[in-house]
């Protein structure tokens, strides 16, 4: 079971009086949380950059609780297309992780691979999320793979259609 943790702020770098750093400052718009929509969900989920710095939530989250769609066993991964572009402005991608098929029944083309491989040509997108490491194929939208630890990927796929339940 993976446990993914809301987090915030921003590490490194100088402050500025608004309490952002220059390091955070230098990713853009995807970090400047004053942009983000008004989310109130327990079971949203932040990334990050590899510096430590608060994605927002309409560029890529993960969405995984009792609440959200199917519970703790279930998550997905919701982000702009393309990735780092806001999910409002653009069309969006879901990738899901559903061990058991709860959900997933006719609308993933491929399984959910908890034990997979990291393909040769992945790229790691630099976003982080409690120890997790985002990678995806360039021009492969199929999966996105998660480092879960030094030994461990999992391969979640891409949501071939709106899921019940989930916006």
């Amino acid at each position: 079971m993976i446990l993914l943790l809301v987090g915030a702020g921003c590490g490194g770098g100088d402050e500025y009086v608004d309490g952002s750093s220059k390091t955070c400052r230098a990713h853009g718009q995807i970090t400047d949380l004053s942009l983000e929509p008004r989310l109130p969900a327990d079971y949203l989920h932040r990334w990050t950059t590899t510096d430590g710095c608060a994605v927002r939530l309409d560029v890529l989250m993960t969405r995984q609780g009792e609440d959200s769609c199917g519970g703790e066993e279930v998550a997905d991964i919701l982000m702009g297309q393309p990735l780092g572009a806001p999910t409002s402005e653009s069309k969006s991608r879901m990738f899901i992780r559903d061990p058991q098929q709860i959900l997933t029944n006719r609308k993933t083309s491929q399984a959910f691979d908890a034990d997979a491989q990291l393909p040769a040509d992945a790229e790691d997108t630099g976003f982080r999320q409690d120890g997790l490491e985002l990678w995806m194929r360039p021009g492969d939208d199929s999966f996105v793979y998660l480092l879960v630890n030094e030994d461990g990927v999992e391969a979640w796929p891409q949501a071939t259609g709106q899921v019940a339940g989930c916006a």
